[in-house]
């Protein structure tokens, strides 16, 4: 999970999570700085940060797939843990035959 400290309320509300908790997704088109920016919150609403800026295309593509992505609470760390590091997410979807995710142009080698 990232943004956690850009968020009013997030910490809080991480302390609330517990392992196994499920996890709603919202995409956040106004976002200023992704457009696709996926915001993600308790299954009560409070909001606890987005999906990291290297995992939302993948997100993305899983999504229009099958539309069928889950998210749950792996693991969530305490408060002194640095706000990156609170909230360690599992994402749970149908993986399509022949998909290789991480392929797009901001993955290929700088050299060959």
């Amino acid at each position: 999970m990232r943004g956690i400290r850009h968020l009013d309320g997030a910490s809080e509300a991480v302390c609330e999570v517990q392992s196994g908790d499920a996890l709603e997704l919202v995409d956040e088109p106004t976002n200023p700085v992704n457009q696709r920016a996926i915001l993600v919150s308790t299954r009560t609403g409070h909001q606890v940060g987005w999906v990291p800026d290297c995992l939302v295309d993948t997100f993305h593509e899983l999504r229009e797939h099958d539309g069928c992505v889950g998210v749950t609470a792996e693991h969530v760390n305490p408060e002194s843990a640095p706000s990156h590091m609170r909230l360690l997410c599992r994402l749970r979807a149908p993986w399509p035959d022949g998909y290789e995710p991480l392929t797009g142009p901001d993955y290929q080698p700088m050299a060959a």
